[in-house]
């Protein structure tokens, strides 16, 4: 694997996230709807590239401080070389600086590798949505991480 770099998405760069949402998502966002986020100034949207191209990314928004980190997304051929793991580091060192006090996800529950990597920067499960995600139908875990 090629060395990962981590900065902030470049806004030609939506075009490659809703690629890369569409093979991985079962309920992608649409360019347009990306396109709008990316201009909204609490949303954060962190790529990870090797050799120049994208790879995976992160997106996350901010409220007062309260982070909500909402798709870590890294494409199927890269996964397992820790760009997940680098993509949310650079989530929490984000929100640490800004003056986040907890941040919060959700995962679907049979997400099991997202889950222990969640777990292993100290996210702890604080509740359920039931049937929360669809294609398929599942609940999510909910998860916090406080400062």
């Amino acid at each position: 694997m090629q060395k990962i770099e981590i900065s902030p998405l470049k806004k030609e760069e939506i075009s490659a996230v809703s690629e890369l949402e569409r093979a991985v998502f079962s309920v992608p966002f649409t360019e347009k709807s990306l396109n709008e986020l990316y201009l909204n100034t609490s949303w954060h949207f962190f790529a990870a590239r090797a050799n120049g191209s994208l790879v995976g990314y992160i997106s996350f928004y901010t409220i007062l401080d309260e982070t909500e980190i909402v798709n870590v997304c890294v494409n199927s051929s890269c996964r397992g070389n820790g760009i997940g793991k680098m993509l949310v580091s650079c989530a929490i060192e984000y929100s640490k600086k800004n003056g986040v006090q907890r941040l919060m996800l959700e995962v679907r529950k049979s997400n099991a590798i997202a889950i222990k990597l969640y777990e292993s920067f100290g996210f702890i499960p604080v509740g359920v949505s039931k049937n929360h995600y669809k294609l398929p139908t599942e609940d999510a875990i909910l998860m916090n991480l406080e400062f």
